[in-house]
């Protein structure tokens, strides 16, 4: 999967960054800026991905290397699109790149 970060200052000429100043700039790169999650792909055909853990800011990596520390061997997720449980392995994890920040109260499942 291809990973690739917005730098909006790169798009914008200083004439059109001017009258923004330093505070309406930082909102027009948030409100841009992508977020890498590492996933499972639910089981459940055509369901979609349960996001597993919030990386950070998708700065543009190609690849993240998933710690070896604190990731269980297997475990159990729940979808919220299909509603059922499925049980999951390391390999099962890949990143995925979304315009959304976690939302308030986001836990990672593990």
């Amino acid at each position: 999967m291809q990973l690739c970060a917005v730098n909006l200052s790169w798009f914008l000429s200083r004439s059109d960054s001017e009258g923004l100043g330093e505070h309406g700039m930082g909102r027009i790169i948030r409100a841009a800026m992508k977020h890498a999650y590492w996933v499972v792909i639910c089981k459940t055909p055509n369901c979609g991905a349960i996001p597993a853990k919030y990386i950070g800011p998708d700065d543009g990596h190609w690849a993240y290397e998933l710690p070896h520390v604190g990731v269980p061997d297997s475990w159990f997720a729940s979808c919220s699109g299909c509603g059922k449980n499925h049980r999951y392995f390391r390999d099962d994890l890949q990143v995925q790149s979304s315009e959304s920040a976690p939302p308030s109260g986001f836990q990672s499942l593990w």
